[in-house]
């Protein structure tokens, strides 16, 4: 039986979770789950919340072990299917754990500052932690300058879970994408996300944010340049229609014949 991932291909630990598999060539079934939704395929629906009580993406169920939390679901299949993703070698390890716990109060802000106020309104982010975070993102983007500035990748010359799971919040900035950050002043970081994106798996886990893209970007613009109350109401006014329509297109996408 194939190991069941539930996902969303717009969730940032979600994705780099579906391309660490696809980049070991690990067997995975992907069954698309709605964040938020207490819908038979959302996260809090009754069913879902027995198996996963965190109500959140990604989780997986290995035979009957059920897991959330995508870092300890990243090391998990590491180990147990002998990834070169995650290193055995113990002070490399040491070094991608150091990265991934520095992730979580660190890296994990870029969406919650750019991505999550446009896309997910009903996590009702406030405008003063908007404000807050953004003033952070230049040191979170310096301490990865630094990083890179000194080798290809963020643990040496291979790359590991912790540039995939760096990449999946970093790489969503580009113009290629959703276009939240001008990474100009970061010359090592424009380098490490073009090398990232030959790591394999890339574009089949991008998919669905590539598709979006365009037009998230297109609601972001003015987020960028103003975080003012007035403007953060007109953003959670089109937020639950837009959440609406990717929860539309994302279900006529995965499940054509049901619509």
């Amino acid at each position: 039986m194939p190991l069941k991932v539930y996902a969303i291909g717009l969730s940032q630990p979600a994705r780099a979770v579906h391309w660490a598999l696809l980049a070991e060539g690990t067997d995975h079934e992907i069954i698309t789950t709605m964040p938020g939704s207490n819908k038979e395929n959302g996260t809090k629906h009754p069913n879902y919340l027995a198996k996963f009580p965190f109500g959140t993406v990604p989780a997986i169920d290995h035979d009957g072990y059920c897991l959330s939390e995508s870092h300890a679901i990243l090391t998990y299949l590491g180990d147990t299917f002998n990834w070169k993703l995650y290193p055995k070698d113990i002070k490399l390890r040491g070094r991608i754990n150091e990265i991934l716990h520095w992730h979580h109060r660190n890296t994990r802000q870029i969406s919650i500052a750019l991505f999550a106020p446009v896309v997910r309104p009903d996590l009702g982010i406030k405008v003063e932690t908007v404000k807050a975070l953004t003033k952070e993102l230049g040191a979170i983007f310096g301490q990865f300058e630094s990083w890179l500035t000194t080798s290809k990748f963020l643990c040496g010359d291979e790359p590991t879970i912790a540039d995939i799971a760096a990449y999946c919040e970093i790489g969503q900035c580009a113009p290629e994408y959703c276009n939240l950050f001008d990474f100009s002043s970061y010359p090592s970081i424009q380098r490490w996300l073009q090398v990232c994106k030959q790591i394999p798996g890339h574009a089949e886990s991008h998919v669905m944010l590539a598709q979006m893209g365009p037009k998230i970007a297109s609601k972001a613009k003015a987020l960028l340049q103003s975080f003012d109350k007035v403007f953060l109401k007109y953003v959670l006014a089109w937020g639950v229609p837009w959440l609406r329509m990717v929860m539309h297109i994302t279900r006529k996408a995965m499940f054509p014949e049901s619509m």
